[in-house]
């Protein structure tokens, strides 16, 4: 006896209820959009965000219970505890906070992250004694809380500290980052996403100054607890050995009013509201008030200053037109020829296995077709115990990883079409197993050992799709391409993969349903003939919930399962036949 869940659907508004197509092993998570799916390692537990509806949600695989989290974005990296406690985002106050199913559909704000002004969790380990994520520079003179070389980023990495057993979050700690970009300039700023089990190895993104080009970053912490960084994609940065272009460095300084306010008090006033305004706590643009002529006997600056002050900065402005402008055009032009060889990654496509040994990022190769870019991404995963990287791509030049296994299993999935791209091929998910060098569809994947899940995929999932124009000269109205595909959207799966997880664009086949779509397999094995291998923890004994989710008993006692009615049961997370 098998059975299989089954595909639920929702309307964009939560009011609508949904209907059960089939007989299904439990209930299914109503999600409004794919985007953010992740499944625990041990299966139990599942989350990803509800896009249309402004919310995240969660489901435990166990009890079949669903939580709905108002106004809050889940985590982009491994964000699931053992104790299905996620990490994410209140989007109302954009502060990081934890998702507790069942204590409350709001988001809990974070105590130590919620004085800073903008804070995302993003990643947690296992044991939930560390979470990571990002927030927006405090931009302190204080070296102690954020080194001086920092100042000009606009967000930085750090990580917390927990207490598993009251969640008690310590103050955020910024881990170590590049002061320079490949090309000599302050990035933008770096990311924390990813988190290993042990929690000393952490995987990121550094964003250059420019905000184009962005490239993996591995923090790490040694035995004694110090943090360094490494930067994995380096020997793909240059390899062709081209000269690489450094931002010109101008030989006059651009003249600050601080420098010509003489008085002392006034000259710390207005550094005191320029760091006041810069950080967003106030409105008052210091800069306005410093003309006598416009501010009067509240200007910072009396005329003198002011006179001496225009005279420097008609004088750098001259400088700037005719010497330093020159520099910078030649540097433009180095640097759009290099990064044209050159190795770039998408942003927030990666992933990490629980080891932190495996890390993976999305290459992304830019050619034109006359005057309009076409993107390819392949996978790169990173060994970070050799230094070794291998890059897939083969047929499959359009795929973004999403997940590493344990093992070695790979996920991938093709990027969901956006609103300008001419390519509407819905999104697909596929896996590369250990030692392969292919990614194969997902559907395909599993065929061999779970037919009866392949022939799910087929029913349900497998429809005439628009996948492009026939004319890319045809505007929307014109001729459409159509092709008959499996829809599988974006999949998350435990570690072992015997829970799978998956959400699709019901639009992708229907554009008047406007539907969105998710599935889960929380059995992809035949369940157990008997309770006889089933072992009781003395502790917790055995918990048997039928496949409606409901609690029939809870016993240390194994012979109390004979009395129950012949039928499938989940004990202990365990799908067994009496």
């Amino acid at each position: 006896m098998k059975r299989i869940a089954i595909l639920l659907s929702l309307a964009t508004s939560i009011g609508v209820g949904y209907c059960q197509e089939t007989e299904m092993w439990s209930n299914v998570p109503i999600l409004l959009d794919a985007y953010g799916h992740k499944v625990s390692p041990d299966g139990a537990f599942s989350t990803g965000e509800a896009v249309s509806a402004e919310s995240a949600w969660a489901r435990n695989n166990i009890t079949g219970e669903i939580y709905f989290f108002d106004g809050a974005s889940c985590g982009e990296g491994n964000n699931i505890t053992k104790d299905n406690l996620i990490v994410g985002t209140d989007k109302v106050y954009m502060k990081a906070a934890f998702l507790k199913p069942g204590e409350s559909i709001d988001p809990v704000l974070i105590p130590s992250l919620s004085k800073y002004s903008e804070s995302y969790a993003h990643g947690i380990n296992w044991d939930g004694t560390r979470l990571v994520g990002v927030m927006v520079n405090p931009r302190s003179g204080n070296a102690d809380e954020v080194n001086p070389e920092y100042q000009h980023m606009s967000y930085l990495p750090f990580y917390c500290n927990i207490d598993p057993e009251t969640n008690t979050v310590e103050d955020p700690k910024f881990l170590p980052v590049p002061p320079r970009d490949f090309f000599g300039l302050v990035p933008q700023y770096c990311t924390a996403t990813w988190i290993s089990d042990d929690a000393t190895t952490i995987l990121g993104q550094v964003i250059d100054n420019s905000g184009y080009y962005i490239y993996p970053i591995v923090y790490k912490q040694d035995a004694a607890g110090e943090w360094s960084y490494i930067l994995p994609s380096e020997p793909l940065f240059n390899p062709n050995g081209l000269e690489i272009p450094h931002w010109p460095l101008p030989e006059m300084e651009q003249p600050l009013p601080v420098n010509y306010i003489e008085n002392a008090e006034l000259k710390a006033l207005y550094q005191n509201m320029l760091d006041e305004f810069i950080a967003g706590v106030s409105d008052i643009n210091p800069d306005e008030l410093l003309d006598p002529n416009v501010a009067g006997t509240d200007a910072l600056m009396n005329q003198k200053e002011w006179n001496a002050y225009q005279n420097a900065l008609e004088e750098y402005k001259e400088y700037y037109d005719n010497v330093y402008e020159e520099e910078l055009n030649k540097y433009y032009d180095q640097y759009s020829r290099f990064i044209a060889q050159s190795s770039n990654f998408l942003q927030s496509s990666m992933a990490m296995n629980r080891a932190g040994t495996l890390i993976g990022q999305t290459k992304m190769v830019t050619r034109f077709s006359g005057i309009n870019p076409i993107t390819y991404a392949y996978p790169v995963i990173f060994n970070l115990e050799d230094g070794s990287y291998k890059i897939y791509g083969d047929e499959l030049s359009e795929l973004e990883i999403s997940q590493i296994l344990p093992d070695g299993t790979l996920l991938a999935t093709s990027p969901k079409p956006g609103p300008t791209t001419p390519d509407l091929t819905p999104q697909h998910s596929y896996v590369c197993a250990p030692g392969s060098s292919t990614f194969v569809a997902i559907e395909n994947y599993i065929k061999s050992t779970n037919p009866e899940y392949y022939n799910w995929y087929m029913e349900y999932l497998y429809h005439k799709v628009p996948i492009g124009y026939e004319d890319a000269t045809e505007e929307e109205d014109g001729n459409i391409a159509y092709k008959q595909m499996t829809v599988t959207g974006l999949v998350a799966v435990s570690d072992d993969f015997t829970t799978l997880s998956g959400g699709v664009d019901g639009w992708s086949w229907d554009y008047d349903a406007g539907n969105y779509f998710t599935y889960i397999f929380t059995n992809m094995t035949t369940p157990d003939t008997g309770v006889e291998n089933i072992k009781i923890n003395p502790n917790t004994g055995l918990k048997v919930y039928n496949l409606q989710g409901v609690k029939v008993l809870e016993t240390k006692d194994a012979a109390s399962l004979k009395a129950l009615a012949p039928g499938i049961y989940i004990i202990n997370g365990k799908k067994v036949i009496i």
